[in-house]
């Protein structure tokens, strides 16, 4: 024990101006200086609630908040504190969760008590509140203070606390997390944006083809220096009760390549450190960058300070590479099972001919594709079997083992033997003919969360109340918009008067007169738009954002929340839409496209 305290103690440490400090006071002041400058408040701008009501879209229904804010029982504290793990490191008061499971009886009535106390005052004693901070060497020979990873040793009251709330806040959170965010959350997967992210990586390593730009962002200490302020306000707008108040640090972006489309992702990154507290850190942040001149390329990296990056890179712990896999034949064989991998035409070999061939071959169970190799040339073992002599003459002659290279993976549904998130979609989706209507859900400004919601609307998927009384789950229908009416389609987005004041704002925005109340008849209208110019994009962009906001603003009061003000949806409908249409590049500059320009304040840079 005192030779591993001997070489765990820290005698002395690099500054950051390079000096050298040996003596304990002076290392201990160092240490703690750089921590108080990491974990401490930044100056940061407040925090623009309104803006949060705009971009979080989601929030807890009055039963969930309920449930986060009844109070705690004593068999749900118990059930915490013998939910954590015995051996893990105390913290400065000494007792392990071994040490209060195995006295329990003795002080589970005051550990119930104070927790308790905890979630109906608010209030946590700076004792069981104290943590102490262990600093874990990153790398072999550490010499700053900022090679050491900092973990938080914390009382096991506290962390009994933290683990009532986690339970919690773990049932509700699928439905406040984007589907963007696919780790963390019960029942979603990291590794679908890990595939995402190779699949967007692709080709990155080309100087031709399309300007692209991926930006890897990583933020300094995402856990430890995110400000209270915002994060209050965050569970404020979603709904969480008073009593709850109390990251992965990786960002993957991208975007195209133009001083526009990198300039406005950073401003969206200053605006979120300005809030938040989170700081990008310049030194581990990377841009990848391809298919633009030399000089652009300059601007670009100059636009955020971020070095150029180098593939492969890591990301989420997985290699991105800018490649598809190799499809090639078959190659040696030794990684591949003879009975059990998909290797041949005939699918793997023991689901076609069963066990007992394994048998009678005389191979073995383990054996590989390697052990009927000679050379270039197939030997398989000499027998009159029916079935070996169906095996044989159904391995096609092209079909050629090389014993000289190794087993590559190919893809068998894909011509060429190539892998894509694209190929697999086609391979598995449904086919059917051709909508007519899609180039106005589709089209190359729309965004999906709103073009999947017009999608609905125009096939007459979404579920309104007219339409769930016709099935038999409901009996009488709540007029949650306008409290009359025959809630279907036509009703809902064009006959109530929410949503007509709602259209009529946004018709005379875009300078045009539609008097229309039938959702066929604006199909209609829509289909003869002109695409191409800036009035027909913007109002295929508005038409799919008023649908998305008001079935959005029908569900949240119809499920127990609070009405949103048409002034407020209409501000949110407009932000959206300038936003996307400021991404636009292109933009013939006539005079019709400029006036409209000019008529919603779009940024000169879509000419």
């Amino acid at each position: 024990m005192k030779l591993f305290q001997s070489r765990s103690k820290i005698t002395s440490i690099s500054t950051d101006d390079g000096a050298r400090v040996e003596t304990p006071d002076e290392v201990s002041d160092t240490i703690v200086q750089f921590f108080q400058n990491l974990l401490g408040s930044h100056e940061v701008a407040g925090v623009d609630e309104d803006m949060l009501q705009r971009v979080l879209s989601k929030r807890l229904t009055e039963i969930q908040r309920e449930d986060l804010d009844r109070s705690v029982s004593d068999d749900e504290i118990k059930m915490a504190m013998f939910s954590l793990k015995d051996n893990k490191a105390p913290g400065p008061d000494s007792f392990s969760a071994g040490f209060f499971k195995k006295a329990w009886n003795i002080v589970g009535a005051d550990v119930i008590a104070a927790i308790q106390s905890f979630f109906s005052s608010g209030h946590l004693l700076k004792q069981v509140n104290a943590t102490t901070l262990s600093l874990i060497p990153k790398i072999q020979n550490p010499t700053k203070v900022k090679d050491f990873r900092p973990i938080s040793c914390c009382n096991t009251v506290y962390k009994c606390i933290a683990k009532l709330i986690a339970n919690r806040v773990k049932v509700v959170l699928p439905g406040l997390v984007g589907s963007f965010q696919t780790a963390f959350v019960v029942s979603r997967r990291i590794s679908d944006n890990i595939i995402l992210c190779q699949e967007l990586m692709r080709n990155y390593h080309r100087s031709g083809g399309s300007p692209r730009c991926a930006l890897k962002v990583d933020l300094m200490k995402a856990y430890d220096s995110v400000q209270w302020d915002f994060l209050l306000a965050v569970l404020r707008v979603m709904g969480f009760p008073d009593r709850v108040d109390g990251l992965r640090n990786d960002l993957m972006i991208f975007c195209k390549a133009d001083l526009a489309s990198v300039s406005l992702i950073g401003g969206c990154l200053q605006q979120f450190r300005d809030f938040s507290g989170l700081i990008p850190n310049p030194d581990k942040s990377s841009m990848f960058i391809c298919g633009v001149p030399s000089e652009l390329r300059v601007q670009l990296l100059d636009i955020l300070g971020y070095n150029e990056g180098a593939l492969p890179i890591r990301y989420l712990g997985v290699p991105l590479i800018t490649t598809k896999l190799k499809a090639t034949d078959l190659g040696n064989g030794s990684s591949i099972s003879l009975w059990f991998d998909h290797w041949h035409p005939l699918g793997p070999l023991i689901e076609v001919f069963g066990k007992r061939f394994i048998y009678d071959s005389g191979l073995g169970q383990n054996a590989k594709v390697e052990a009927i190799i000679d050379g270039q040339e197939w030997h398989w073992p000499i027998s009159r079997s029916p079935a070996w002599l169906e095996l044989i003459s159904s391995t096609p002659t092209s079909f050629r083992p090389d014993s000289r290279r190794p087993d590559v993976l190919q893809w068998i549904d894909a011509p060429k033997g190539s892998f894509s998130v694209r190929g697999v979609w086609e391979s598995l989706r449904p086919r059917h003919s051709r909508v007519d209507c899609w180039k106005l859900v589709w089209h190359s400004q729309a965004i999906p969360r709103m073009s999947f919601i017009l999608w609905l609307d125009i096939r007459d998927a979404l579920y309104t109340q007219a339409k769930l009384i016709r099935f038999g789950i409901i009996q009488v229908a709540q007029f949650v918009l306008c409290g009359g009416g025959h809630e279907d389609v036509d009703h809902l987005f064009f006959e109530c008067p929410f949503s007509q004041r709602i259209w009529s704002v946004l018709c005379a925005k875009c300078n045009i007169s539609w008097a229309s109340r039938r959702w066929m008849d604006t199909i209609s209208w829509l289909s003869h738009m002109d695409g191409r110019s800036l009035l027909g994009r913007t109002t295929k962009l508005m038409v799919a954002a008023a649908v998305y906001y008001i079935w959005r603003e029908r569900n949240a009061r119809l499920h127990g929340n609070g009405p949103t003000h048409e002034c407020v949806l209409l501000r949110e409908i407009t932000f959206c839409i300038v936003t996307r249409i400021n991404l636009t590049r292109g933009v013939i500059p006539s005079p019709a496209n400029r006036w409209f320009h000019s008529l919603w304040g779009f940024s000169d840079d879509i000419f």
